[in-house]
């Protein structure tokens, strides 16, 4: 496994669906972890998860809200605290933005499909 993939809600099955139409060499690389519930954060089960998966070095925390909006500023530091030695965070999902939603259903389309296809970025 390349890369760990965190998000919570419904954004997991549409992921999901994603990686499934990707080739079967690339779904393998990406594991997809949802987090059940944010609070209280599941800091013991997180840290197994990634003692479990020591050599995998790029950790990816996804959501489909802005990047001042959603979950990303919450579990951050807490995620940070228990990074393996050689293991990077990174943060992927829209911008951040000042309003919650576009109100322009094709813009709010092509948001979710690059936000989708952010996680999968890189990936042979």
């Amino acid at each position: 496994v390349k890369r760990l993939v965190l998000l919570s809600g419904k954004l997991y099955y549409d992921l999901f669906k994603e990686r499934a139409q990707l080739p079967e060499a690339a779904q393998g690389q990406v594991r997809l972890v949802r987090v059940e519930e944010l609070a209280p954060f599941p800091l013991p089960e997180i840290e197994r998860l990634l003692e479990q998966h020591a050599e995998t070095q790029d950790i990816v925390w996804l959501q489909e809200e802005a990047q001042n909006q959603g979950a990303w500023t919450y579990v951050e530091p807490r995620l940070r605290l228990v990074l393996q030695p050689g293991q990077t965070l990174r943060y992927a999902g829209r911008a951040p933005s000042s309003v919650p939603a576009t109100g322009i259903t094709n813009r709010y389309k092509t948001e979710q499909k690059q936000v989708l296809a952010s996680a999968f970025e890189g990936l042979a």
